[in-house]
């Protein structure tokens, strides 16, 4: 009675395929063929919004299904037609669920169900004839795979499957699909830190953060694998969770369920009314085997919608662990600089350009650039590499004047923000350029009639400073100017000897000029 009042019951909330399929194959079971019948036309005819229910189903899942209970409820129904549109459904899918996984493997093997009938191919031109199937493998390229025809009577089905490594610096998080993740590495008492050299016993705290982006996401979990030669804290040991009374972190996100594996951490983030929301949580690691790792990415997806996902930056720096090495930390700058950091600079949303070291504002202002289009290739090799591996890097054109007045007031300010931010660094009216400029190039008159006395002061003692001469005592205003410089590494050094043994013959050329003028 139950069953046939869902069957007859129109104004139930049933909605999947598969639901009504049940039901269908139920009746039959129990000898009710005509309302079985009907359930399935119904279950042939059942639509829903988007590829997703909240029983952690989609239409995927209930095509699948469908396909099984029709086969099983011994009713004659034509399931074979729908099996055939189910595996071209499913070459459209990249990524599946667990339930979708499970389903089709069963749907698959109804295939097996027919008598077999005798497959007669041409293999690069050879005949071959089996009914078992036939598997051909080995082809180290796409191109090297051999050349089949179907000399069979019916229609073929066939499966190409290729293995290859991925290429990390070919991700960009343009490929991240409902989310955008982040993780940051910090030392106990919250300074952000460069991982590149750790101490062996060190404890850090790993930070993932993001933004759930579509309203689709149900069930979003974050995997964060562990460092080789690190090992997670696992609360549950310790009897505590560190990180609750890091004030620093501030408020973590609620979840529904951590895992502290010896591989991984995981989080099951819960879900609140507000599906466009930030996320953030931390966990604690300790480096244990001295040695050189991969930092791995993190990774969040929807556990039932596998096609939201996304990935941290993959980082290309090794990791070193070290018996006596202190991890180096400043917490008012970043170390490296991320994907999102250029991305911000070209939206016009980069945070306090105070953060930035000198060399990272010159990056990002020239990355906006590049991401407008200027090809750096024969003007600058060294910004040119350092982009190519993003794909945003276009290299439309080598005019900049030209990619200059197609950026919009957002970019024009962020390039005018980080210029003054480096101007300031270097003494007001300076850019790193200006400092490279008067060591590798040979200067003229007119090259030098554009600066102050100050500047022109500056870039000659800039010379000298390259090389190891100290300013801290003798001009504390030139120390702070050139310790904002990673070439700045002072020592006891005389300005004679620099000159007469280091110094290339065009260095000279331009400290004698530079001389003259500021007589």
């Amino acid at each position: 009675s139950e069953i046939k009042f869902h069957a007859l019951n129109r104004a139930t909330k049933i909605k999947s395929a598969q639901a009504w399929g049940q039901l269908g194959a139920t009746l039959a079971y129990v000898g009710e063929e005509k309302l079985a019948r009907a359930m399935f036309d119904t279950a042939m005819t059942a639509t829903t919004t988007g590829e997703y229910y909240s029983n952690y189903g989609g239409t995927l899942r209930d095509a699948s299904a469908l396909i099984i209970l029709m086969h099983e409820s011994k009713l004659a129904l034509e399931w074979e037609s729908r099996f055939a549109d189910l595996a071209m459904q499913t070459r459209k899918r990249k990524h599946l669920s667990t339930q979708e996984m499970s389903l089709l493997l069963r749907a698959s093997y109804l295939s097996d169900t027919k008598q077999a009938t005798e497959l007669n191919l041409l293999v690069d031109g050879k005949p071959t004839s089996t009914t078992d199937g036939l598997y051909i493998g080995g082809a180290s390229t796409i191109d090297a795979m051999p050349t089949i025809t179907n000399k069979s009577n019916g229609k073929v089905w066939y499966t190409v499957a290729a293995q290859a490594t991925p290429v990390a610096t070919n991700y960009s998080s343009s490929n991240n699909h409902g989310f955008s993740i982040t993780k940051r590495i910090y030392t106990i008492d919250g300074q952000e830190i460069d991982i590149s050299k750790i101490g062996q016993n060190s404890r850090l705290v790993i930070v993932l953060s993001g933004d759930i982006e579509s309203d689709y996401v149900k069930h979003p979990l974050i995997t964060d694998w562990t460092i080789a030669g690190f090992e997670l804290e696992n609360p549950t040991i310790n009897g505590a969770d560190a990180t609750s009374g890091m004030k620093w972190l501030g408020e973590q996100t609620h979840t529904e369920h951590k895992e502290y594996r010896d591989d991984r951490f995981e989080a099951a983030l819960s879900m609140g009314s507000d599906h466009n929301s930030s996320f953030k949580v931390a966990y604690l690691i300790r480096a244990v085997s001295q040695g050189s790792y991969t930092m791995p990415p993190a990774k969040i997806e929807d556990m039932y919608q596998p096609q939201f996902r996304a990935f941290s930056e993959f980082v290309k720096t090794k990791v070193e662990i070290g018996e006596s090495i202190s991890p180096t930390a400043k917490a008012s700058s970043v170390t490296t600089l991320r994907e999102k950091d250029y991305l911000d600079a070209y939206n016009g949303t980069i945070s306090d350009v105070k953060r930035y070291k000198i060399m990272q504002l010159n990056l990002l202002r020239n990355s906006i650039f590049a991401h407008a289009g200027l090809d750096f290739q024969k003007s600058n090799p060294m910004l040119h590499k350092r982009f190519l591996p993003y794909t945003w890097y276009g290299m439309i054109s080598t005019n900049s004047s030209q990619i200059y007045k197609s950026l919009n007031k957002e970019q024009i300010k962020s390039i005018h923000l980080l210029l003054d931010e480096e101007k300031r660094r270097c003494g007001g009216d300076l850019s790193l350029s200006d400092f490279y400029r008067v060591k590798n190039r040979e200067l003229t008159r007119a090259d030098l009639d554009k600066y102050s006395v100050d500047s022109l002061r500056i870039l000659f003692h800039s010379l000298f400073a390259r090389y190891g001469m100290a300013y801290d005592k003798t001009s504390p205003k030139l120390a702070k100017i050139y310790s904002y410089m990673p070439w700045y590494k002072p020592r006891e050094i005389e300005a004679e000897y620099i000159y007469k043994n280091l110094m290339k013959e065009t260095e000279r050329d331009n400290i004698n000029l530079i001389s003259k003028l500021l007589k």
